[in-house]
């Protein structure tokens, strides 16, 4: 951009506009195959659980999981056949709680 006298950010922007976007636009744009909308509907996609950060955890014999240097405890009625010393996935979400999923199913628990 120096090489076309650009020097603040006004003329930075009024370059782009200008210059650079219709010059890689001609160069570089791929006209679609079809015309058709190919996208697929989000509505039986869990969002949430998809754009959450997530660790992988192991279930301790007292029913507990670490994730990201926190102990979660899972609550009674939450636990399954099967979960103690299985791997666990502990999300944390846009909005800032906590879920344990344990294969399918979402588990109840606390911050121990």
């Amino acid at each position: 951009m120096r090489v076309h006298g650009v020097a603040d950010i006004k003329s930075g922007d009024a370059f782009l506009k200008t210059k650079n976007v219709p010059h890689w636009n001609r160069n570089r744009a791929v006209k679609p195959v079809s015309d058709a909308d190919l996208h697929r509907p989000a509505g039986a996609l869990d969002l949430a659980a998809i754009l959450s950060v997530r660790v992988a955890s192991v279930v301790r014999d007292d029913f507990t999981a670490r994730g990201e240097n926190v102990c979660h405890q899972i609550l009674p009625g939450g636990s399954l056949p099967g979960l103690k010393r299985s791997r666990v996935i502990v999300e944390r979400r846009i909005d800032g709680s906590i879920h344990i999923r344990f294969k399918e199913t979402h588990l109840n628990s606390k911050i121990f």
